[in-house]
């Protein structure tokens, strides 16, 4: 952390990404929403995870992304209800810790 103190890692906010979900799984190929730069965030840990190609990391919480998601949340252990691909505080947390972004609410 920097000497003032501020914590430079980019925030990913949990509440807009649910927003983001809402809005790109029914919307058509392409579409960002505005959170599309905290969708990203998640996107490339996930791609570094090996969950998501390279070629999906792009800003929008489509289908692809919503399987990524489901497919970590499996990998920390997650079933049911648990693993349907929308990210949850500990599991979010514990991608961040690894690639580097904030979680808040």
């Amino acid at each position: 952390m920097p000497q003032s103190g501020v914590d430079p890692r980019p925030w990913v906010c949990l509440g807009q990404l649910e927003h983001a979900i809402a809005a790109d799984i029914p919307a058509p190929t392409g579409h960002r929403s505005p959170y599309w730069t905290q969708v990203l965030l998640v996107e490339k840990g996930l791609a570094g995870e090996g969950l998501l190609d390279n070629a999906y990391v792009d800003g929008s919480w489509g289908t692809l992304t919503l399987k990524a998601y489901a497919d970590w949340q499996h990998a920390l252990g997650y079933q049911g209800a648990d693993a349907d691909g929308h990210p949850g505080r500990t599991s979010l947390q514990k991608l961040a810790d690894k690639y580097g972004f904030r979680v808040g609410n």
